[in-house]
């Protein structure tokens, strides 16, 4: 029983299947051409019999206008005297009877028709077997027929025949080794990208499967297994930078909250420590909050709100919300916007990420005086940028301050959940965009570079 099951597994595996339809397909192609060399060679000897009865045919009518039935006799028993067994020649009077050539007369079967036709014929003159004739009427006093036996063309095309057999023979062996090592082949390769499949199942991400540059359907296979494995390793690594910097950062104000509930506990807590209690859990609240939008964002969710929206306008009502702030900082907040510039955008999410562009200007950018809000087409699509002249970010820490949670050291402890950019970022991708960190000589400028975009 296990042995038929194994045979039965095999018998449904495709890669049988593969095997079994190469082999039939190359028999096919094999049979094909066979037919055809066959049927061409049988209708080459057709062509050529035809063509010599016709050409003798003609010959005898143009003796019979020139010399009459005299001269097509003579010339019927000299060819007839040695024509041999594979033609031949009969001038008939009007019953048809043979005034000379080789049979007696014209043979039964034969019907007086213009065209060719095959009979079988024994008789003393020629060799038994069947013949391709040719009748034609002289006149009303004599019949002329022309024939050549078909023996000679079978035995060609049964030698061909048989040619064809013999290369059949040999290539069913071809065809189904052939057949074999592409079965093979398919399933070395797939074979590759399921160890590539089981050890990434069991863990190790940094497998990857190989490529050949070939760029057939096996290599673009590849080539997208290896991209969705790199999105994987990504986003495995990125959720554990975010798990870790969950617990890092929420430890601090869950520590504080829980050593102010326990103060609670022992003393009646006044105005103030409730609230600073409440500005801890709306603390993590909002930590938690952001965290899930970057999420959502990244994933592509929200597409669906998508609205046509007027920049200047946008950038304007970031600027009404937090032009108050900044006054207070002594900092000038101002809007540089063509009024006619309009992009489909997400525009809640999108405010929230210009927002808190300006809030981390507004909490890192010491010693700034100004912070531009402005929008404008770049060669791909509609840019928007938050620009300080404050002391700005080193080149070397652009990553990290753009990793969720990832905060310069002497960000931490101001208040910062590092979030900041990292949710630019994902409103950037939801937008299928990026977003860049560039010198502004003096302090920072942030860039989010969007597909799209129309002037009015």
């Amino acid at each position: 029983m296990p042995r038929f099951q194994r045979l039965r597994r095999l018998a449904n595996a495709n890669s049988t299947r593969l095997v079994l339809l190469a082999f039939a397909v190359q028999l096919l192609l094999v049979a094909v051409a066979m037919a055809s060399v066959y049927l061409n060679a049988a209708r080459e000897v057709e062509d050529r019999d035809g063509a010599l009865v016709t050409e003798l045919r003609d010959d005898l009518l143009v003796v019979w206008k020139l010399g009459g039935a005299d001269e097509v006799k003579a010339l019927v028993e000299a060819r007839a005297a040695g024509a041999g067994s594979n033609e031949v020649l009969v001038l008939a009077d009007a019953r048809g009877n043979a005034i000379t050539g080789d049979l007696p007369g014209l043979p039964p079967g034969l019907t007086q028709a213009q065209g060719w036709q095959l009979l079988t014929l024994e008789a003393p003159g020629v060799a038994s077997g069947r013949y391709r004739l040719l009748w034609t009427r002289l006149d009303t006093d004599h019949q002329l027929l022309v024939g050549r036996a078909v023996a000679g063309g079978e035995a060609l095309l049964k030698a061909v025949w048989q040619a064809l057999l013999a290369s059949l023979g040999a290539s069913v062996p071809a065809a189904l080794m052939l057949a074999l090592w592409l079965g093979r082949l398919t399933n070395m390769r797939l074979a590759a990208v399921a160890e590539v499949a089981e050890a990434v199942a069991s863990g190790d991400l940094s497998q990857r499967a190989g490529r050949d540059d070939s760029h057939d359907a096996f290599d673009r296979l590849a080539e997208a297994i290896n991209r969705m494995l790199d999105r994987i390793e990504a986003l495995v690594t990125e959720l554990r930078m975010v798990t870790d910097g969950l617990a890092h950062d929420l430890r601090s104000p869950l520590t504080r909250l829980r050593t102010r509930v326990e103060a609670a506990q022992a003393h009646p807590p006044d105005a103030d420590t409730l609230e600073e209690m409440a500005a801890e859990v709306d603390r993590v609240l909002t930590m938690l909050t952001t965290a899930l939008q970057i999420s959502r964002a990244e994933a592509g969710i929200g597409r669906d709100h998508f609205r046509t929206t007027n920049l200047a306008d946008l950038l304007e009502t970031v600027a009404e919300i937090y032009g108050p702030l900044a006054e207070e900082q002594g900092l000038a907040l101002t809007v540089d916007a063509p009024p006619g510039l309009a992009a489909a955008l997400h525009q809640p999410l999108m405010q929230q990420a210009l927002g808190n562009l300006v809030e981390n200007a507004l909490r890192h950018a010491g010693g700034a005086r100004h912070i531009i809000l402005s929008a404008g087409l770049g060669a791909a699509g509609v840019v928007l940028a938050v620009a300080d002249d404050g002391p700005g970010i080193a080149a070397a820490d652009h990553a990290t301050a753009l990793s969720r949670f990832g905060r310069l050291d002497p960000a931490r402890g101001d208040g910062g959940m590092g979030l900041g950019l990292s949710l630019a970022s994902a409103v950037a991708h939801l937008h299928n965009g990026d977003i860049r960190l560039v010198d502004n000589q003096p302090g920072l400028k942030v860039l989010l570079a969007l597909p799209g975009g129309s002037a009015g």
